[in-house]
Formats: structure tokens, sequence, C-alpha cells
């Protein structure tokens, strides 16, 4: 995959041609373009609520996001790509999810170069041994 979708200057994620997530996006916006349907919300009760989106195809990917909201502000955004269908705890093991993790990092190195931090926030990519997940971290800094 050599598309870049993300603007490393902004902190934007290019979804297609008419949307982008920022750190501006609303939970609207989120709604009317993806629209309900495909959208999971599950809301925290402490402030924060997520947004789970599956299988969004950008380039030739598909794409799994979690947009973290505190109240009306997007926090963070939580992704990965191109998850197998038969992937299951079944056949999880952590050596795959370190390859996963790796893939992440030059897929991360290919879109934004070896920078993770900018004055928007951070970027990068992390496996969680509790969860037993690999992903990609967004998280925005507010002033």
């Amino acid at each position: 995959m050599t598309n870049k979708i993300i603007d490393r200057y902004k902190g934007e994620i290019n979804i297609s041609e008419r949307f982008r997530i920022s750190k501006f996006t609303t939970k609207e916006q989120l709604i009317s373009f993806f629209g309900k349907e495909n959208i999971s919300i599950n809301d925290m009760e402490n402030g924060y609520t997520h947004y789970y989106i599956k299988n969004i195809d950008i380039g030739d990917s598909s794409f799994n996001f979690i947009l973290i909201f505190n109240h009306e502000q997007l926090h963070s955004i939580i992704f990965g790509f191109d998850y197998s269908p038969d992937d299951n705890w079944d056949n999880w093991s952590q050596e795959k999810e370190l390859k996963r993790l790796d893939k992440y990092n030059n897929w991360l190195t290919q879109q934004i170069g070896t920078k993770r931090k900018y004055p928007w926030g951070e970027i990068g990519a992390f496996f969680n041994p509790k969860g037993g997940s690999t992903s990609i971290t967004l998280r925005y800094i507010y002033n």
C-alpha cells in the first residue's frame, strides 16, 4: 500500500475525496458520512464515547477505526488495516501481532517518515500485550 492517507502537517486521515477525519471532526459528521447503521457507538459513561467503524476501503486496504471522543471533541483515533477474515483467538499468537506491529511501523514510515510527534499531537504503532492486539493510535493535543 503506497497511497498516503495521513497528512502529517495537520494530523488528518484522508478517508476519501469527500471526507477527512481531523481534530475538528464531529460525531454528526461521522454519522452523516458513514451512516448510523455503519457505526457502533459505545458511551463509556465517563465523558468518553467510542465510535467503531469497520471495513472502510481506502486505496487497496480495508481499515477499522475507533474514534474516541471526550464529550464533543475528538480525542484520539485507533485504527488498523488488512485483517484476515480468519483472525480469531484460536489462531492468535504474539509472534503474529509483533509482525503486525512491524508492518504498521513500516507503513507509518512510508506515510509520514520517522517523526511521530507533531504540533497537532502524536501517532504511533503499539502492541497491547494485555489486550492481545496491535494498532495505530493518533492522539490530538489541545491547548
